[in-house]
């Protein structure tokens, strides 16, 4: 229980036993009120309602907000631009590779140092998206001042989970990984694409 904190899809596991628990302790209490038995079941009735509602919200607050993605227009726009298969080099992420086709190679690089290797290699574009941010890997910082072709924003770029569930491994701790999620969240660009010279 103390890796909550870095990763909270470990409390998906308990959520409905806290569900259950708390619905029997809400019956008990009611019924030792000796109330008829058509108010117990409507006080029961709006709190299940209440709670559903609630989680609703926070599904879609923390979960469906960031849902919409500009990948595909980023895949789109190198279809347009490149005649054959595309080859793009993609820095830590791979958000691209499931709306390219399955003749198109993407290659994942760590450091921006090994971008003259792939343009050897014929690679014609990079994609720079903010996943460096996530993974807190600062070894892009050249790359991101130069004109891009194109700058899309990138909604689940900058969602609080996605952060969270990579603090595991940043070695970050949980106020220092929201910090980073907040200034994803303030930068309006998560996605460049630059042409690989």
């Amino acid at each position: 229980m103390s890796l909550l904190l870095k990763a909270p899809r470990g409390l998906l596991l308990v959520y409905p036993l806290f569900y259950i628990l708390t619905f029997l302790l809400l019956r008990r209490l009611i019924q030792d009120m000796r109330l008829t038995t058509s108010a117990t079941t409507g006080i029961l009735a709006c709190v299940v309602l209440a709670g559903t509602i609630f989680n609703l919200f926070r599904i879609q607050r923390e979960i469906y907000a960031y849902m919409q993605t500009h990948y595909g227009t980023v895949a789109r726009l190198l279809h347009a631009r490149t005649p054959g298969p595309v080859r793009v080099v993609s820095t830590l992420g791979l958000g691209l590779r499931p709306f390219l086709a399955t003749t198109d190679t993407v290659v994942v690089v760590t450091n921006e140092k090994e971008l003259p290797l792939w343009r050897k290699k014929q690679f014609d574009y990079v994609l720079l998206d903010s996943y460096w941010r996530v993974t807190n890997s600062p070894n892009f910082d050249s790359l991101r001042h130069q004109p891009a072709l194109v700058t899309l924003s990138e909604p689940l770029l900058t969602s609080p989970l996605l952060f969270l569930e990579h603090s595991e491994y940043t070695g970050l701790g949980y106020e220092q990984t929201l910090a980073l999620q907040r200034a994803a969240r303030q930068d309006s660009v998560q996605l460049r694409l630059y042409r690989l010279q």
